[in-house]
């Protein structure tokens, strides 16, 4: 149990730093600053909701924040996409403004499924726990959720795809910050 509490603090302080990064980026009155700012509060809201997921002996609970985190990582997800295509300085043609359109979509499409999951538990279900490791509750997956699986894992691909692309392309001189978003 030293672990959970250890890996507990850690993702508390986490979620402060990613807090105040999220204030300061809100500050900024430009595109990119106000999108990695609400970013930053997703990924606050996601952390919380995952450690009240994690910690909770209540199903309820857990079924909630659980879902709660999911749909918080589909729209950071799909947020990404955008920042990195700003960060990387692409152009928005038509292929770019097609891709964002579908994972927009398809990310609007997991919110209001997490959200109705939430009730329904068509994509995943929070059940008790037999296992030693998991003290209160473990996930049972079903298509929708390995959907959501290929999707973050897809954006994953899109995202290091754009950053090494830029990385072969640009000047030695000015690859580090690229590669450091890369190495992040």
């Amino acid at each position: 149990m030293g672990f959970a509490i250890g890996y507990s603090i850690f993702l508390c302080i986490l979620a402060v730093i990613v807090f105040v990064v999220a204030v300061k980026s809100l500050r900024k009155k430009e595109v990119i600053g106000i999108i990695l700012g609400i970013e930053c509060l997703l990924s606050f809201l996601a952390t919380a909701a995952y450690l009240a997921s994690a910690l909770s002996d209540n199903i309820k609970i857990a079924t909630i924040t659980a879902n709660i985190y999911f749909l918080s990582i589909s729209v950071i997800l799909a947020l990404f996409v955008f920042v990195n295509t700003l960060f990387t300085k692409k152009k928005f043609n038509k292929f770019r403004i097609a891709v964002f359109s579908l994972v927009a979509l398809y990310a609007t499409y997991e919110v209001v499924a997490f959200a109705l999951n939430i009730r329904h538990g068509f994509l995943v279900e929070i059940v008790p726990s037999t296992y030693g490791t998991a003290p209160y509750f473990v996930y049972e997956m079903h298509t929708g959720f390995y959907m959501h699986l290929a999707y973050s894992y897809l954006i994953v691909a899109i995202i290091f795809f754009q950053l090494i692309r830029v990385i072969v392309g640009t000047p030695s001189g000015y690859r580090r910050a690229y590669g450091s978003v890369f190495i992040g």
